[in-house]
This record gives C-alpha cells, structure tokens and sequence, in this order.
C-alpha cells in the first residue's frame, strides 16, 4: 500500500510514528492514548503517511484492543489500515466544486438582482416619463371636443374618439405597470391583514359603483393572516373585480371569499360563477397584458393577475386557478402555514 517492501521494512511505534505527516502526528498520537487510556470508546483515525516514493497517502486506522493483564492494562491491539486516498480526492475535489458553485451562484444572484432592480427602474421610469405627453394628449383632446366638436364631421368626430381611446387604454397600461412595479419594490411590512374585511369592503365598494346589478355575495368570516396589508389588498381587489367583471353577463350571478388549504398551506379562494375559460390556456393567465377574453367581451389590460401572482410570490406562496367556459372560475392563494393569523401578535 505505501510501497515498502514487507521483508525488509522493520516497523516499531517510532518508525512508523515518523512515517506520519507532521500536521497528524499530534492527533494520531491523542486519539490512541484516549482510546487505550478508556476516554473514548474507539480508536478511528485518518491520517496522511509517507510512501515509499516520498509522497503522501490517506490511511484510515481503525483498532480494538484484543487482551488485557490481571491489572486491566491493555496488551494487544488488532487494527486495519485502508487506503482512503481516492476517496480524499474526491472529497476535496467536491468540495472545491461547491466552493466555486456557490460563489457562482452568488454572482448570478447578485446580476439577477442589478438585473430586476435596472428592469424596475426603468418601468419606473418610462412610467412616469410617459404621463405627461399623455395628460397633454388626453387635455388637448378634450379641449378640441369642447371647443370645436359641434362643427367637426362625422369622419372627424371618429378619428377625435379613437384618440380618445386609445389615450385612456395607454393610461392604464402605464398604472398597470406602475402597479405590477411596485409590487416587486421595497421591503414587506408584515402584520395582521384581514382577508375577510377587505373582501367586503371591495364588493360594498363595486354595488355602490353598479347599483343596477344584483351579485349574490358570500364572505367567509375569519381570513386573517400575516403578510404586507398594502400587497395583499391589491391581491383581493384584482381577484374580486375580476369576478365582478366576468359575471357581467351572468344571470343570478354570485361570487364567494372562502378558505382553502393544502399541506404546508393555508390561504382563501374567490370563485364566481361568470365566464370562465379554457383550462388549456392557463399558461397565459399570470403573464403581463396577456388576455384570454376579447376586448369587446370584458376590457382590461391583463395586468391584474400578473401583479397578484408576483405579490403572492414575495409572500413564498402560489396561485392555483379552476375555470370551465361559461360556468366560471376560482382563484385559489396558498399561503405557508407562517403566515397564520395565530402566530401574529402585531394588529393590522
């Protein structure tokens, strides 16, 4: 194993003790005076001895004492030596691997972050900076409807209401991105956020907003739980005016805020009995501006759900949708069992 030619190499405890790397000759040395001396209850060690070419291998021992005198004092030890070269190599060759694994992932995180702060920046930005063309756009529009609108021609009159149009459809595409932008910005201010009060107060606010309708509502009590009250409003808000929104066209249409679970999870549902869609089209629903309702069915900018998966994620949970054309839908948010109300102390 080391090279030695066993006829000719003579081993006492010296010779063999020289033959130890300097490093583990100390800790040899303990570890067999503990184990002969009763401190422990093995004699297991790993140390690095010279070869007959002068380099250095691995050895694990391993020993028993065999005998003992009258006095109790140890008279023969029975002990292995392995190889575990092979096995040192890949332990340090893994080891360098993880190094440089996690020091890449950590790079990769650290541009993953610049990458989605400079992204947020400059939603941000563009945001901001396209609010004033388009107040001037929307304000002269206006002003050229008002002043000069009886004596324009119908063909006039058209092109005017187009821009219009499309004036107030780019508004609210620069507040869904500030929207979906801030949901991705700053720390979570966590406390008591009850789910049950706001969903009431979204679906008081939406009658009084269409008092023609009538919606059979029904808010289960008891839907509290830990998380940023600001984010999580937005998450009920966007869900509840969806449904408002798909059973528009509804018959005795109802919509219902109740509890969910799974394991790990607990969270709450909103289910109406509106629209609906293709289940086979989900891939689409938590993307940004993406729709799977046409513009003269139900218009929107397809902003909203993007934004409710995003802050339900910083919360380190999911959305989970069930939907059937024509007989509705249900938006279920799971959050970690941390996030129960029981474990807060803090008031909303």
């Amino acid at each position: 194993m080391l090279g030695f030619d066993p006829q000719s190499f003579k081993l006492t405890l010296d010779s063999w003790l020289a033959q130890l790397h300097p490093e583990d000759r100390p800790r040899v040395a303990r570890a067999f005076e503990d184990y002969v001396a009763g401190r422990s209850a093995e004699y297991r060690v790993e140390f690095r001895q010279r070869t007959s070419g002068g380099h250095w291998k691995w050895i694990l021992s391993i020993g028993k004492i065999q005998a003992y005198d009258d006095n109790g004092r140890p008279l023969r030890m029975l002990g292995t030596h392995t190889d575990i070269d092979a096995i040192k190599a890949a332990q340090a060759a893994l080891l360098e691997l993880n190094a440089t694994l996690e020091s890449r992932v950590t790079a990769r995180t650290a541009e993953l972050t610049a990458a989605n702060q400079e992204l947020d920046s400059f939603v941000y930005a563009v945001s901001h900076d396209l609010r004033a063309p388009l107040r001037a756009m929307m304000g002269f529009s206006g002003v050229l409807a008002e002043d000069l609108g009886p004596t324009l021609p119908p063909e006039a009159k058209g092109h005017l209401h187009h821009i219009v149009q499309a004036g107030r459809k780019m508004s609210a595409l620069v507040e869904g991105l500030l929207t979906l932008s801030r949901s991705a910005r700053g720390p979570l201010q966590r406390h008591r956020v009850d789910v049950s009060a706001l969903a009431r107060a979204r679906l008081a606010e939406l009658a009084a907003a269409d008092p023609a309708r009538a919606v059979a509502v029904s808010v289960e009590d008891g839907l509290v739980f830990q998380g940023d009250g600001r984010l999580l409003a937005s998450v009920v808000d966007n869900l509840i005016d969806n449904a408002w929104k798909y059973t528009g066209a509804t018959d005795q249409a109802s919509i219902r805020v109740e509890a969910c679970e799974e394991p790990g999870y607990r969270g709450f549902s909103v289910t109406d009995n509106g629209a609906g869609f293709d289940m086979a089209h989900t891939t689409r629903l938590f993307k940004a501006f993406q729709r799977l309702h046409r513009q003269d069915e139900f218009p929107g900018i397809g902003i909203g759900l993007a934004t409710v998966q995003r802050i339900v994620q910083r919360h380190r949970g999911h959305v989970r949708a069930q939907a059937e054309p024509g007989k509705g839908a249900a938006f279920s948010v799971f959050l970690p069992l941390s996030s129960a109300a029981e474990e807060v102390s803090e008031p909303s």
